[in-house]
């Protein structure tokens, strides 16, 4: 792992209020309503595995893995997206704040 000086993390909204904020840490981070995933996010919409997010040297990139309604960053349904600080992720009805 390589050592930055910026910390990556994740805000996480259920609507209307803030539910946690995570620090992304490791090489991935698994998203999903299963308890097996580094991130839950307990709902039917969310699949058991539903997104993966993968540090690629000092960039963190979301990967949807085959979820039946999908992940939006900014709005825009993706397979994958190199995230950017401000990036707002989609996965219904989470809005996930990567700072």
């Amino acid at each position: 792992m390589s050592n930055t000086s910026t910390e990556h993390c994740l805000i996480i909204h259920e609507e209307p209020r803030v539910i946690d904020t995570v620090a992304l840490e490791g090489a991935s981070v698994t998203i999903g309503r299963s308890s097996e995933c580094e991130i839950v996010l307990s709902h039917d919409a969310v699949s058991r595995r539903h997104a993966r997010l993968e540090r690629r040297d000092d960039d963190w990139y979301l990967v949807d893995c085959g979820s039946v309604n999908g992940v939006r960053v900014n709005g825009r349904r993706v397979q994958e997206a190199r995230l950017e600080p401000g990036d707002v992720v989609e996965i219904r009805p989470f809005m996930l704040y990567y700072a």
